[in-house]
Order: structure tokens, then sequence, then C-alpha cells
């Protein structure tokens, strides 16, 4: 109510002109977040295995509404008590929550973790190209009533809580969204390399007590046989997986991997070293295995050290955040939301070479990662280049190769984010 409060003061302050055009900007969010809710097909899905856990039905098997439910059965008994409003009404809530938690993020990454700048207006037109590197992805999610804007936003908060000595909220939190979609497991091993054992054994507790909060609708018996099938959507030999590697779809690494190293069966798809599935999976494990090591470069400091700054632990978890739609299955084009904290250090160190007009390699590289991401990620959508030849894209993979792009240029950036004696 305090920040409710304050907001409508701030709002008497501003003079009638500006009072009437942010009217008028939020009647158009709001209008957008309207028209955005009536499709929202992932959210209708959600509903749907709702639904089917609520007729004591296995919500992994079809017939299914819009698509396939793959989430642990905890989303669905959650959304359970609001079957009784219309479908619609609910994801257009569901998108304003998702833009208040958005807008959230922007705050923490520029308050706490220092993704600004001294100059005004100069952040804020690093903040304009952050948001338009990530705008197709933030759409995407809004169209679908997807929950990326939730995980980024529970990873950031999460992170933010522990630093300032809350380790209740933040386990919670962490376990809670770890539960819903596994992304937020990849903070664990990083919260015990940071000495974090408090909030790492709350997540573990409070994630475990979530995991079986769908007993309470399903019963023990069927519960089981539910959570075999969703453990199953995991496996490398999955049919849920096999699809992805031959769909236009799932943007995360290993559909890319296998085109090249085995038979899939996919359009434009080059089979370079005709493995086995089998020994196409170990390699693709390797490589996935060797980017979450790779973590280990940006920490930068021995195990149970604090990191050196707080500047330091957004390079750290913008990483960590990076590679979260790269190595989880199932990946779409909105995950890739999870890119911007690591596309803001890259725009952080560009803007601030700037300033002190400084020039060298690092900036150079990174203008460069950023304008082919921007290309590959963002001007590859229908909008721009119609719906063939974004499919076509979307199978090349281009926006992964993009996000892939940014891990070396995090890379060259960490003299910047990480002190140099240190």
């Amino acid at each position: 109510m305090k920040k409710i409060k304050l907001l409508y003061s701030q709002f008497e302050k501003l003079e009638a002109k500006q009072k009437i055009s942010a009217v008028i900007i939020v009647g158009l969010v709001l209008l957008f977040l309207l028209i955005e809710s009536s499709k929202g097909k992932d959210f209708i899905c959600y509903l749907d295995a709702a639904q089917k856990l609520l007729d004591k039905k296995n919500i992994y098997e079809p017939p299914f509404q819009s698509s396939r439910y793959l989430y642990h059965p905890l989303l669905a008994t959650l959304l359970i008590p609001f079957l009784w409003l219309p479908q619609h009404l609910l994801i257009f809530i569901w998108n304003i929550l998702n833009l208040l938690l958005f807008v959230r993020v922007v705050f923490l990454l520029q308050t706490y973790f220092e993704l600004k700048l001294e100059s005004r207006k100069l952040n804020t037109w690093m903040w304009i190209l952050i948001v338009v590197c990530v705008v197709r992805f933030l759409e995407h999610n809004f169209l679908y009533g997807q929950m990326t804007v939730f995980l980024l936003w529970a990873m950031v908060e999460g992170t933010f809580l522990l630093n300032s000595k809350r380790d209740l909220p933040a386990g919670i939190l962490v376990g809670f969204a770890a539960i819903i979609k596994m992304m937020p497991i990849i903070l664990l091993p990083y919260l015990l390399f940071r000495k974090k054992f408090k909030a790492v054994g709350i997540a573990l507790a409070s994630g475990s007590i979530f995991f079986f909060v769908p007993v309470i609708v399903t019963g023990w018996n069927n519960f089981w046989e539910i959570i075999q099938y969703w453990v199953h959507t995991l496996q490398p030999n999955s049919a849920e997986l096999r699809f992805d590697n031959q769909s236009f779809f799932p943007q995360n690494l290993s559909p890319l991997l296998f085109r090249f190293l085995t038979e899939t069966n996919a359009d434009y798809s080059i089979n370079i070293f005709h493995l086995n599935y089998t020994d196409a999976t170990v390699v693709v494990n390797i490589i996935t295995l060797s980017l979450v090591f790779f973590t280990l470069f940006f920490l930068s400091t021995l195990p149970f050290r604090k990191a050196f700054s707080v500047k330091h632990e957004l390079y750290e978890l913008s990483y960590m955040l990076l590679i979260c739609p790269l190595i989880f299955p199932h990946q779409q084009k909105y995950a890739f939301l999870l890119t911007m904290p690591a596309i803001g250090c890259l725009a952080l160190l560009i803007f601030e070479k700037i300033l002190k007009g400084e020039r060298g390699v690092a900036f150079y590289f990174c203008v460069s990662v950023l304008l082919v991401n921007f290309i590959l990620g963002t001007l590859t959508s229908d909008l721009f280049i119609g719906r063939r030849l974004s499919e076509i894209t979307q199978h090349l993979k281009t926006i992964t190769i993009g996000a892939l792009l940014i891990i070396p240029a995090l890379a060259v950036s960490k003299k910047h984010f990480v002190p140099r004696n240190k």
C-alpha cells in the first residue's frame, strides 16, 4: 500500500499534460496486454492441465488443449482454484503480473546490481538498447502467457534477497521457482560455491514441500504415476526430446547440435558427423556440461569466498541466466528473455567506454556481438522477414547462435566487472 500511495503522490505532482500522457501510455499498455491475452496458448495449456488434474487424469497424456504440458504438476495444482474464471481474463491478469515483475527486474538491475550510468540521458538510451534487444522474447511471453518473466524475476529477486541477508524468503522463492520450472535450480550450486548454506538448505526443504503439494489433489498413487511421466519427458531418448530435434520451435542448444551430429529428419539440417543417436547424446551432454563448468571462469574466486563487488555479482548471474535457455530442454524463443542481464552487461561496458572516450578490442567486439545478436534474434521475426523465412531461421537456430556469441563477449568483458588485482 505504501508503494501505491507513493506512486499516486508522484502522479499528483505531474503537470496536466504529463498526467494525460501517463494515462494514455498506461491505457495503451493495457490495450496491448489485452490483445496479447486473446491468444495465450501456453497458459490455456496450463489451465487444461489443471482441469485434468482435478478430474484425476494424466496431465502428460493427450488430448492436449493448444500444446503439450511439460511442467511439474505443481503449476497445474495452483491454477485449480481459478478455473471458474474466464480463460482470457486469467491470461490478462497473468500478463499484468508479468509486466509488473519485468518492471521490478529492471528496477533491481539498476538500483541494486548497478546496471546504470551516471549520465541520465545515456542511461535511458542504454536501457532502450537493452529492451530492444529482448523485446521479441518479452512479447512472446505476453503472447503465449509464458513463465519466463516470472523465472527471470525469481532468480534476480532471489539473489537480491540473499545479498540483503534475507535467506528465508530467498530460499523459499528459489525452491518454489525451481519446482515450477527447473531452470532456477542452477542457482543452488552457485549458492553453495558462495557459502550460502542456509539458503540452500531452505531452498531444498521448501522445494521438497512444493514438490508434493499436488498430492492434495491427486492422492499418493496417482501422484507417483504422474511424476514418472513428467520425469520421462526430461529423458534424452524421450519422444518429446526427439521431436524437439526435428521441430523448428525449440531453440535450446541440443536441437542445434543434433542437426550436425546425427540424422534427425529435420528440415535444413546438415548431418556432418553421422553419429548414432546414443553417441550424439553423449557429445551433446559433454558440450552442455562444458558450458556449466565454464561458470567457474565468471566466478573468479576460490570456493566459499564472496564476490568482489555488486557488479561482479551481476556479471556471474548474467552468465548463469544466459546459459539457462541453452542447456535446459524444451526452450523456445520466449526463454531467451533470460539473456537480458548478459546483454545489459555488454551494453554497460559499451556506454561506459563511450563516456570515458575509450575504445579497444572489448568495446568493438561487444558492439559487434550485440549487433549480430540483434540481427539473429530480433530481425529474424516474421514482422520483418515474413513467416516462412522466420521459420527457416528457427530451423537454423539463429536465436541459439546469437545467444552463444554472447558468451565470448562476456568473457572478454571480464576485466570490466572483476578487479584486475583480484
